[in-house]
């Protein structure tokens, strides 16, 4: 991801900054655009919804929520719950073009960026 990404980046591999115990889903953004395709599915673990979680990877659903608990990434509250990857279910809006778009990481608000977005010529 780039310098300064702070939601996601390293979807449910346990080894991002924002997918463990010490996570923080405080700088995570909800997208503006539908993210579907994007949602972790499965993941390499072998728990099962519900099940005690740290990290995303631990769950057959390739998601832990902040409550500690493996989900169905669709069945978590849009803009509301989050795995630990920063994924949030959003249904509505046009496709999301790229995994960026897609955890809400290129609005133009990314925490820890030091320049000012750039517009589309």
């Amino acid at each position: 991801g780039d310098i300064g990404d702070v939601g996601g980046g390293d979807a449910n591999n346990g080894n991002g900054p924002n997918d463990g115990a010490n996570a923080d889903p405080s700088g995570f953004k909800v997208p503006t655009c539908r993210n579907t395709d994007f949602a972790p599915v499965n993941g390499p673990g072998n728990k099962v919804p519900t099940s005690a979680c740290t990290f995303d990877n631990e769950c057959l659903t390739g998601c832990c929520d902040f409550n500690n608990k493996c989900r169905v990434s669709f069945a978590l509250q849009s803009g509301v719950e989050f795995c630990r990857s920063g994924f949030t279910p959003v249904f509505s809006g046009p496709p999301c073009a790229n995994l960026d778009e897609a955890f809400g990481r290129n609005n133009g608000n990314n925490q820890g960026n030091t320049k000012s977005p750039t517009n589309a010529p």
